[in-house]
């Protein structure tokens, strides 16, 4: 699993699938689609904070250098400010989240039906 470039766009609905707390990982996964023996996940690594909604249709991942909403509720410590993308989360265009975290990556999983 490798580092994704930003923006992603993510045309198929997506929904909060998971999150560990003691690795600080969250994963959104494609909603179920008949015919199709794999997903698509999203794995946000080394989250330091996020707001997100429960599912998403067509997601766009973006970094941001500043968000009003986040630096309001989130206070990232100077010294490893750099560390951490500030990602937006927009749905169907419009801002609706985000996620502060050290890395993002996409890739594909099999699924059992």
């Amino acid at each position: 699993m490798t580092t994704s470039p930003l923006p992603l766009e993510l045309r198929e609905g997506m929904q909060v699938w998971s999150y560990r707390v003691s690795h600080r990982t969250l994963v959104f996964r494609s909603f179920w689609q008949q015919g199709r023996d794999t997903a698509t996940e999203v794995e946000f690594v080394s989250v330091l904070a996020m707001k997100t909604r429960s599912g998403y249709r067509d997601l766009v991942i973006r970094e941001v250098q500043s968000d009003p909403e986040i630096e309001q509720l989130v206070d990232v410590p100077t010294p490893v400010s750099s560390r951490y993308l500030r990602l937006q989360l927009l749905a169907e265009g419009v801002p609706s989240g985000f996620v502060v975290c050290g890395d993002v990556r996409v890739r594909e999983v099999r699924v059992d039906e």
